[in-house]
């Protein structure tokens, strides 16, 4: 089975949730597939730096290997990610892409 993670589920494992993190692991372990958007991704992302959360920016780095990140092209992502996050907080400078 392949499994979509939506950006709570990504922000409790980053966090540690001992609940979330061992559900994962055990699913992992079976050797299910795991997925996050593109929109998960910079969702999450954008929240971390602007928290300037570094332990939890490595851990989402060491997660994202653990997962396939569902990226569409390369615009789309740009745009709708930097979209999403300066809309909802105008404070905020865009991101570098990662690609």
């Amino acid at each position: 089975m392949s499994y979509l993670l939506d950006t709570n589920i990504i922000s409790n494992i980053v966090k540690k949730n001992e609940i979330v993190k061992a559900k994962f692991w055990e699913l992992k372990f079976r050797e299910e597939k795991f997925f996050i958007s593109v929109i998960s991704y910079y969702e999450v992302k954008r929240g971390l730096l602007y928290a300037s959360a570094t332990r939890q920016i490595s851990n989402f780095n060491g997660f994202c290997q653990e997962v396939t990140v569902l990226f569409y092209c390369f615009t789309c992502c740009y745009y709708c990610a930097g979209g999403i996050n300066c809309s909802a907080q105008p404070r905020l400078r865009s991101i570098r892409p990662c690609l």
